[in-house]
């Protein structure tokens, strides 16, 4: 997966400025294994690790921020292919002091393995897409207004981070 997600980062209508991949220690070759997929990058790849004890994503993140030379970040999990605009979105949204996230759509296995590389670069696989999958979107976008207005009056002091696609 992490290959098509990098597939779809290169095929974005805005580039990032620079790539952190950020690794909560893997066993695999990492960099062996994309080398071929980021040697046509048009922006730099910086690749940082830190030692497997066990999931530390918080820890993991931090080493790509730290690693990082932007001031716009956007945190992407490896699991996740993008649609070619989803850059373009979060800058036009990006304001001060806001923290924007996206809602991916979860993909059975079998929508999983009809995606091939190719689809990613020709941007041909929202196809694959059954008619509800869009309407989890909605309800997920309801359920974080709902935290939102409750963390803005003051009734719930857990501010809800998600994990999979998100920028500050």
């Amino acid at each position: 997966m992490l290959r098509k997600a990098l597939i779809s980062l290169n095929n974005q209508s805005v580039k990032p400025d620079e790539l952190i991949l950020s690794d909560d220690g893997s066993k695999e070759d990492i960099i062996t294994d994309i080398k071929d997929v980021i040697k046509d990058f048009q922006f730099p790849v910086k690749f940082v690790k830190q030692e497997n004890k066990g999931f530390r994503l918080a820890k993991c993140r931090n080493n790509g921020v730290g690693n990082s030379d932007g001031n716009f970040l956007i945190f992407l999990d490896q699991d996740l292919l993008h649609t070619k605009n989803l850059i373009r979105t979060f800058i036009l949204n990006g304001k001060e002091k806001r923290f924007l996230t996206a809602f991916p759509t979860y993909l059975t296995e079998e929508q999983s393995e009809k995606i091939t590389e190719e689809k990613i670069k020709l941007d041909n696989y929202k196809m694959i897409l059954q008619s509800t999958q869009p309407e989890d979107i909605i309800e997920q976008y309801k359920k974080d207004k709902i935290y939102y207005y409750l963390h803005k009056l003051r009734l719930d002091n857990q501010p809800k981070l998600r994990g999979g696609a998100c920028a500050m």
